[in-house]
């Protein structure tokens, strides 16, 4: 069975970081790291606020978040049901940290 790695993210016209008058590198560099993981076999989903407000809600441990915090605990990364990274995009080392923990 595959590890899921599923990714809470604010709204945003692209998950690229392509879009927009700049280029947001943080967001390029992250889907580098997803495209990594996927070749590795792990299982990546990612939702935005504005267009799966379904899986927001299915997650109590995300919306328990966004009360509290808001908008500021986005973006927010889960590792097999737990929370590893609120209000910033983990790093490689940090997600495979959570895996094998």
């Amino acid at each position: 069975m595959a590890i899921e790695i599923k990714i809470f993210e604010l709204p945003m016209c692209c998950s690229s970081g392509m879009c927009g008058p700049t280029v947001d590198e943080r967001l390029v560099d992250f889907n580098t790291l997803i495209d990594r993981l996927k070749n590795e076999g792990y299982l990546i989903n990612r939702y935005m606020l504005t267009n799966d407000r379904d899986k927001f809600i299915s997650e109590p441990k995300v919306m328990s978040l966004i009360k509290d915090e808001q908008m500021e605990a986005l973006p927010l990364v889960m590792v097999d049901g737990k929370i590893i990274k609120k209000g910033d995009y983990p790093t490689y080392d940090e997600i495979i940290a959570a895996v094998k923990a």
